[in-house]
């Protein structure tokens, strides 16, 4: 039910100076930076910012809005928050938009970042949970190794609400390469000189498509992923804004997801040296077969059939659901659904 996931009026929400006041911890600077990125979102962002706002810490956090040249009301809505918390909503209003001009996005917040930890949430999700930010601070002083945090989330696709919960709760790079949970990008936290080295590293084309993809797997060569098993926060499928689940799937974005995926494998064996060779190449071949089925798909259920065929390995449990859902068929039944 969509009331599981309603988040709370913002007439109980507290002030800025209540929410200060909270901090016990003395940090001279934000512990942590929230980020979140937003174009086009101003049916669901108020949302976004209610979560953030109803964190309830022990330290100081920041919070970070990036808006790409918006065209709806979305500015207007983060003019009506930053009003009443100044000190702690950073809005960055852009006249042009910047992703088309081959920027990525969340560079702009990671850059300006004063937080030793960045928190991601892009404007059509939320966090549920008041106590999100705590939990993440607190695994990370508590346990070993950790280089990224995440949790277990609810997905809204419309008013159909489902719970993803990965198992298990400690991922190393190579069991996460192994099993690849569903991990939402707005439930991640992780260290901003991770984020930061990412940045650094030379890019073709300027920026990937699956960013999310490259901070979880790059943050795995300097420690493990832990997984909350609480869900406490919301990503919207199919919101009908910009976000990356309602992107035209097409050919060339099948082809240009595989090779990113490709490269982002090979920038994860240098900056691992090559420690676990098997499981990356298990990886791009997972890769490879997947996509080249999308693409064989795209030509009709001969094509798919034929492609399974030549391609044994895909008949394996391990691809039974992505080749069931990808079938031309099975894929307008469910559009209809």
């Amino acid at each position: 039910m969509k009331n599981q996931v309603a988040q709370i009026s913002p007439d109980l929400l507290r002030t800025e100076s209540e929410i200060i006041a909270s901090w016990t911890e003395e940090y001279d600077q934000p512990l942590v930076s929230v980020s979140c990125i937003t174009f086009n979102h101003e049916k669901h962002l108020e949302d976004a910012i209610i979560g953030f706002l109803k964190q309830e810490t022990t330290f100081p956090i920041e919070i970070l809005i990036h808006d790409d040249a918006s065209t709806d009301g979305t500015s207007k809505i983060i003019d009506k928050y930053r009003e009443k918390y100044p000190h702690l909503i950073k809005p960055m209003i852009q006249t042009k938009n910047q992703f088309s001009k081959g920027f990525i996005a969340q560079s702009f917040n990671v850059n300006r970042a004063r937080g030793e930890f960045l928190a991601l949430c892009e404007g059509d999700d939320y966090w549920l949970s008041s106590s999100h930010l705590q939990r993440a601070i607190e695994v990370f002083m508590a346990e070993k190794d950790i280089s990224i945090y995440g949790g277990a989330s609810y997905v809204l696709k419309g008013t159909k609400v489902k719970v993803y919960t990965p198992n298990p709760k400690r991922f190393s790079l190579s069991s996460y390469v192994k099993k690849t949970p569903f991990v939402t990008t707005c439930s991640l936290v992780t260290k901003t000189e991770i984020w930061k080295k990412i940045l650094s590293i030379p890019v073709y084309g300027g920026r990937y498509f699956a960013g999310d993809t490259r901070l979880k797997l790059i943050s795995l060569t300097f420690g493990d992923m832990y997984v909350s098993q609480n869900p406490g926060v919301v990503y919207r499928k199919n919101s009908g804004s910009s976000s990356w689940s309602s992107r035209n799937i097409t050919e060339e974005v099948d082809v240009r997801e595989l090779l990113d995926n490709l490269a982002i494998t090979r920038e994860v064996g240098i900056l691992s040296n090559y420690i676990d060779s098997d499981t990356l190449f298990r990886r791009v071949q997972s890769e490879s077969l997947l996509k080249g089925l999308n693409l064989a798909a795209r030509k009709g259920n001969f094509a798919w059939l034929c492609f399974i065929l030549l391609h044994l390995k895909l008949l394996s449990p391990r691809f039974s659901r992505p080749v069931i859902y990808c079938n031309p068929l099975v894929k307008r039944l469910r559009k209809y659904k």
